[in-house]
């Protein structure tokens, strides 16, 4: 059953807009903006509006400048109001039910609890995407994360994953985690959970990739951050290329051994702290014969353009352009 729309709406945030954290008795709970609750569930925001004029079903939060805010018991009163009028109920009797139940009762009153954690009904956009690793993250919901990162891995590249959804989602985690806005333990939890979605994608492309050892990834000095290395394997085994993670604090000496080793012909180097190109973190692998090919890959490498990089060398500060420099050097 459907809602007439309503033909002046209150004052909302422009569709793009970033969602703010609302007040909650603990101070962490993560609030959605209308367009986001209409495309999770499929109902037109006018719809959510005429819900909220006609019937009182309205957000709890609002921001200062009075934008609707939706909070996780808001949204379960979404879905209940939507299955209600599925199964035929009128809308003003619907309401009444929905209203007249407290969060618990509300919750216990859907039909599939579980459909409330489904990412979204479809494909995922990018904004949507980080926004639900985020809403996740703030409830510490770590099955949420993971089935969003798989959908996220399944339905694109992983390095326009990663430039598009994951470095945006995890940006806003640690951010908000700092400010008090959300857990502590949020940023390790969808670190964690990423890494396992990741290394699940490389596991799954693993008996087609034909090219084993080819390529080797490794942390430039002490950077610490070793998910964009993961995500560059995944999207590279979902081209065909298998890769070996050395991960962080490898020497450079060792991983020079290694390239030897594995006879690998390619080596990314990704720094998200700031290096030095004065030093030639490519010179350990220069004695090796054959020479592997070096790709400088995050923004910790500042500018390479202002330095003369040696021939065998290259530089992209994103994730997917170092990954189209590794598989051109392969092929």
């Amino acid at each position: 059953m459907s809602e007439a729309p309503e033909s002046a709406a209150p004052t909302d945030a422009p569709e793009g807009a970033e969602p703010a954290p609302a007040e909650s008795s603990g101070g962490l709970e993560y609030a959605w903006t209308i367009a986001t609750v209409s495309q999770k569930f499929g109902i037109s925001a006018s719809t959510l509006r005429t819900w909220e004029r006609r019937y009182g079903l309205s957000p709890s939060a609002r921001t200062a400048g009075g934008h609707r805010r939706y909070n996780g018991a808001d949204l379960d009163r979404v879905q209940l109001m939507q299955q209600l009028l599925d199964a035929g109920i009128g809308a003003q009797d619907a309401a009444k039910v929905v209203l007249s139940l407290d969060p618990a009762g509300v919750a216990s009153a859907l039909v599939d609890v579980a459909q409330l954690d489904a990412p979204t009904r479809g494909a995922l956009t990018p904004e949507l995407a980080t926004e639900t690793l985020v809403m996740a993250a703030a409830q510490l919901n770590v099955d949420k994360i993971g089935r969003t990162c798989a959908q996220v891995i399944q339905e694109r590249n992983v390095a326009e994953a990663w430039q598009d959804v994951f470095g945006p989602a995890l940006e806003q985690i640690a951010r908000r985690s700092k400010e008090g806005t959300l857990p502590r333990a949020a940023p390790h939890l969808a670190a964690q959970q990423l890494a396992v979605e990741l290394g699940s994608a490389v596991r799954a492309t693993r008996s087609r990739n034909d090219r084993a050892g080819a390529v080797l990834l490794a942390s430039a000095g002490r950077d610490e951050h070793w998910l964009p290395m993961l995500a560059l394997q995944a999207s590279l085994a979902q081209s065909g290329i298998a890769s070996t993670t050395l991960g962080t604090y490898v020497p450079l000496e060792e991983v020079a051994e290694t390239v030897r080793l594995l006879e690998a012909k390619a080596v990314f180097l990704w720094a998200s702290t700031r290096q030095s190109l004065h030093l030639g973190p490519w010179r350990p692998l220069w004695n090796l014969d054959p020479r592997p090919h070096v790709v400088l890959g995050g923004p910790g490498w500042g500018e390479p353009a202002q330095h003369e990089l040696p021939r065998g060398v290259d530089f992209c500060p994103t994730l997917g352009g170092a990954a189209s420099l590794v598989r051109d050097h392969l092929d």
